[in-house]
């Protein structure tokens, strides 16, 4: 009898064990069909042990609280395009993350979003522009050129496919010298007879310019790519009650100060901040703000409006600390108190970065320069005294999406003014602000505008003679009835455009101090959106290898 019972238990796990049945269920089938009695006793009772065990398990999974939800704070300083290509980046990383969610906080120094990509506007106030649509200008990067890699190539197609990007389709061409002279260098100057001429670019190089606003790209980075992030987040059933990960982005703030903690020497943290928090490491970062007038915050909520409203925020805790630009990399990494100040203090100032001071000025003409059919046009370094500062000239309303009226169609607008952006040489920018040390921001600002509207109407008769064809040294053409400016505005650039990098790693991260450093002074293609977008990619991977 005892043989037959065996042989058949025998045959049923043989069954189970090819039909793939749980352990659990073969426990409890031996029970109750008495197979675990013919056993030996010892055997038997170890088996009733483990079935006990095995229930008693699987009764407290049923019970047990949800996994703890990390929430993990990001703070990045900057929104040009590697600020939001790290925000984005992450958020389409975690996305799919059930148990990590990321409250992430941009802060922007000027007046909106994009960094060097940003637009700025002239004439009219907002509320007046039913009646007459503002002037803008594109006042830093000037367009994108054609990807290098395929990285890039792939958001290029995304951004075109999405409208957020469209080809400027101007005419374009450069001021240089003849080949009958040597084009001056650094320590020799070009005489006032020197011969220089005109060269028409090929339409063979696609230039790129954010659609209606060079802004427009950071902007609907975060207001598309990162709610489509955040939107695609599914939690559990039992956590449906989680808030998302968030995106939050100040503008007119800057950072002033950051300062580098232990966890355990903040004890008011934990009484302010949700309990859901959890922190990677040891150490988080306590920032310090100095706000502008008219501060924004901009919040990205669940059906994917944009809230914007006054900030209440007083600065606050973060555990990771993201810099994007040059000028907050190298205060702020020279102030914070750490035990690694010395090495990255050192990564910045020894990897030899440098950057262009850079003079811009946007003017607005009563009516179109008719009388020059080009778009953009540049000047070659160490220009005779022609052409003053200027390295960069372009009609602004000649790109897509910058006419005053709604329809880019119609012939029919009253309004005839032009838009140009005028950008300073080097040499040109240094020495306009050079001359004005000391000076407040205002003083320099008025006083780039100043000579730079005085450089402009000096190299129009210039730029007639020599794109006309007739004697570029000579000959004086009649300006009389050349538009007039009525408006302008003069800008500094700082450390916007870097020179001289020699950064080949595409971002940095201190994994003790809890800090990423990325920003287009890095890599290859420094000073180039491409090379800002590759380093904020690249930023944004290596932090998530952290979390």
């Amino acid at each position: 009898m005892n043989s037959q019972r065996q042989r058949d238990r025998h045959h049923r796990l043989s069954r189970w064990r090819r039909e793939g049945v749980g352990r659990d269920f073969i426990l409890r089938d031996l029970v109750s069909s008495g197979s675990v009695l013919a056993m030996p006793k010892l055997s038997a009772h170890l088996l009733m042990l483990t079935l006990i065990f095995i229930m008693i398990r699987q009764t407290a999974s049923l019970t047990a609280a949800p996994p703890t939800l990390r929430r993990i704070k990001v703070a990045i300083l900057g929104s040009g395009m590697s600020g939001v290509t790290v925000a984005s980046t992450l958020l389409d990383e975690i996305k799919s993350n059930n148990k990590l969610k990321l409250d992430i906080t941009i802060y922007e120094a000027g007046r909106g979003i994009g960094g060097r990509m940003s637009t700025r506007y002239t004439g009219e106030k907002k509320q007046e522009q039913q009646q007459q649509q503002r002037l803008q200008f594109d006042h830093g990067c000037q367009y994108i050129g054609p990807a290098k890699t395929d990285e890039f190539k792939l958001a290029l197609h995304t951004w075109n496919q999405r409208g957020w990007i469209k080809e400027w389709k101007g005419k374009f061409g450069r001021i240089v010298y003849t080949n009958n002279n040597k084009q001056s260098s650094e320590t020799t100057t070009a005489t006032s007879t020197s011969s220089i001429a005109y060269e028409e670019t090929t339409n063979d190089t696609i230039r790129y310019v954010g659609y209606p606003r060079m802004n427009s790209i950071c902007e609907n980075i975060i207001t598309h790519s990162l709610l489509d992030a955040v939107s695609a987040e599914h939690l559990p059933s039992h956590q449906e009650e989680i808030t998302p990960s968030t995106l939050t982005v100040i503008t007119n703030t800057r950072i002033q100060h950051a300062t580098s903690l232990l966890h355990n020497s903040i004890s008011d943290y934990s009484s302010t901040n949700d309990n859901n928090y959890f922190y990677k490491g040891s150490r988080m970062w306590q920032l310090a703000e100095k706000k502008k007038h008219n501060t924004t915050t901009t919040n990205i909520n669940e059906d994917e409006s944009l809230v914007v409203g006054d900030d209440d925020d007083d600065g606050g805790y973060y555990d990771w600390l993201v810099l994007t630009d040059l000028s907050s990399a190298r205060s702020l990494i020279n102030m914070h108190d750490n035990d690694n100040n010395d090495q990255l203090s050192s990564f910045i100032t020894s990897g030899g970065v440098g950057y262009i001071p850079v003079c811009t000025t946007m003017i607005t003409l009563n009516q179109p320069l008719t009388s020059i059919p080009v778009d953009g046009i540049e000047f070659s370094p160490n220009m005779d005294d022609k052409f003053g500062s200027l390295g960069w000239m372009a009609r602004d309303s000649s790109k897509p999406g910058r006419r005053r009226n709604n329809n880019d169609d119609d012939d029919d607008d009253d309004d005839k003014r032009e838009s140009w952006v005028l950008q300073s040489t080097s040499q040109g920018g240094k020495a306009i602000l050079d001359t004005m040390k000391g000076q407040t921001l205002n003083d320099i600002r008025e006083g780039i505008r100043k000579t730079m509207v005085n450089d402009f109407t000096n190299a129009i008769p210039h730029l007639l003679s020599v794109i006309g064809g007739g004697d570029n040294n000579d000959d004086v053409i009649d300006i009389t009835n050349m538009p007039t400016v009525i408006d302008s505005v003069g800008h500094r650039w700082g450390a916007a455009f870097p020179i001289n990098a020699k950064l080949d790693m595409n971002s940095y991260i201190d994994t003790t101090q809890q800090l990423v450093v990325c920003g287009d002074y890095f890599g290859a293609r420094h000073g180039r959106v491409e090379g800002a977008f590759q380093s904020g990619r690249s930023a944004a991977q290596n932090l998530i290898r952290q979390l």
